[in-house]
């Protein structure tokens, strides 16, 4: 079973991935070499982070049933726990770097 950390960290990274592939199709490129990626990764992190911790909150409570979803404010809590910039930057960089290696 998943925990609620787990789902935090994969919608979070599922986000991020999603606008870096936005970001490569409004700037027609194919791929990003990989040391621009990591720069590209934290702009997108950090300017998208509001609306992406609102999509986390909407993706548990679809994902999890009512009694499951421990409410925002505890969301709110593990996300601010878990807010370490450099390293949730390199997860989702790694993500991405191995995606676009297959």
């Amino acid at each position: 079973m998943t925990s609620i950390n787990e789902h935090i960290r994969d919608l979070l990274i599922f986000y991020i991935e999603t606008n870096y592939d936005n970001y490569k199709k409004e700037n027609n490129i194919k791929s990003i070499e990989d040391d621009k990626l990591k720069e590209i990764i934290s702009k997108l992190y950090d300017e998208k982070r509001d609306h992406g911790i609102l999509f986390v909150k909407q993706s548990l409570k679809q994902l999890l049933n009512a009694d499951e979803y421990p409410g925002d404010s505890i969301i709110d809590n593990i996300l601010n726990a878990m807010d370490d910039h450099d390293l949730n930057i390199h997860r989702i960089y790694t993500e991405i770097k191995l995606k676009n290696k297959q």
